[in-house]
C-alpha cells in the first residue's frame, strides 16, 4: 500500500483518493433536468412598406399604417365601366335648352290656339287673307311646338348619355325614339322619365359621386300632368302642372349632366383602371 502526505502533513492512502475522485467526476444517475436556454428575444418589425399610389418615405414623411386606400371598382357590379374610361359627357347649357323648350312649347302653343280662332273667325267672314292668315298661325305655332319638343327630347338624350356605363336601362336613342311610338309612349313615358331618375340614382351610388340624388316623385309628376291632360274638365289645367315640372325636373338633368361631365374631366387618365 502506498501512502501519501496530505497537506495537512498526514499520510492518506491512494486508492481511498482515487474511488473519491472518480465519484466526483462520475454524473449521477438521477437527479433534476437541466435548465433550458432562455428563448430569443423576438425582434419587432419596422413600418410596412408603403402601399401602390403612396409617396415613398422621405427625410420628414410620417409613416403610413393600416389598409390601402379603397378601390376605385369598390361597389361596382360585373360590367361597369369606371367613370373615368366612360365616354366624354359633354356640358350642356341650362338656361338655353330650358328657354328653347318654354319658349317652343309656350309661344307655339298660343300661337297656334290664335291660329285657330282666326280659323273660325275666317270661316264665318268668308274672307280669303283672313283664312290664309289664320292657316299660317297654325302652321308656325305648330312648327315652334316641335321644336320645344325638340330641344326637351335633346335634354332627355344627354341626360341618358351620361350614365351610361353599362348599367342603365335603355339607350339614348331608345329613349328618345320610343316616345315617338302611338299608344306605346303613355308606358314608356314612365321608362324615361321615372326611370332614368332611378338609374341616376344608382349610377351615383355606383361611383361615389358627391351629387345630390334626383327626387323621382318630380318625374312621375310630370308623366301623371301628362296622362290627366286627356281627361275633360282636369285637363285644362293640366298644362300648368306639366309646365312647372319640365321646369323643376329639367334643371335637375341639367345639373346632373354637367356635374358628371366636371368629375369626369377632373380624373386624370393615367389613374384609370382598365376596361376588363
Amino acid at each position: 500500500m502506498l501512502l501519501r502526505p496530505n497537506f495537512h502533513g498526514q499520510t492518506t492512502d491512494r486508492s481511498s483518493c482515487e474511488g473519491a475522485l472518480i465519484r466526483m467526476t462520475t454524473p449521477p444517475e438521477s437527479g433534476p433536468p437541466p435548465i433550458p436556454p432562455p428563448p430569443p428575444v423576438p425582434v419587432s418589425p419596422g413600418p410596412p412598406p408603403p402601399g401602390p399610389g403612396l409617396p415613398p418615405p422621405g427625410p420628414g414623411a410620417p409613416l403610413v399604417y393600416g389598409p390601402p386606400p379603397p378601390s376605385p371598382l369598390w361597389g361596382m357590379q360585373p360590367g361597369t365601366i369606371p367613370l373615368a374610361t366612360m365616354p366624354p359627357v359633354a356640358r350642356v347649357s341650362k338656361g338655353l335648352v330650358l328657354g328653347l323648350v318654354y319658349g317652343g312649347l309656350a309661344t307655339g302653343f298660343i300661337i297656334l290656339i290664335v291660329g285657330l280662332v282666326l280659323v273660325g273667325v275666317a270661316d264665318e267672314t268668308a274672307g280669303t287673307r283672313m283664312l290664309v292668315v289664320a292657316i299660317a298661325a297654325c302652321a308656325f305655332g305648330f312648327l315652334l311646338l316641335l321644336g320645344g319638343w325638340a330641344a326637351w327630347m335633346f335634354l332627355l338624350h344627354r341626360a341618358w348619355s351620361a350614365i351610361q356605363d353599362g348599367q342603365a336601362r335603355t339607350t339614348p336613342g331608345k329613349a328618345v325614339g320610343f316616345m315617338f311610338i302611338p299608344l306605346f309612349n303613355i308606358w314608356w313615358m314612365f321608362q324615361a322619365f321615372p326611370g332614368f331618375a332611378q338609374d341616376f340614382n344608382r349610377f351615383r351610388d355606383r361611383h361615389r359621386l358627391p351629387l345630390e340624388p334626383l327626387n323621382e316623385l318630380h318625374f312621375n309628376l310630370y308623366c301623371l300632368f301628362i296622362c290627366l291632360g286627356n281627361l275633360p274638365y282636369v285637363g285644362v289645367v293640366s298644362p300648368i302642372g306639366v309646365a312647372i315640372m319640365i321646369g323643376l325636373i329639367g334643371s335637375a338633368m341639367a345639373d346632373r349632366i354637367n356635374g358628371i361631365a366636371d368629375l369626369q374631366a377632373g380624373l386624370p387618365a393615367q389613374l384609370a383602371p382598365p376596361v376588363a
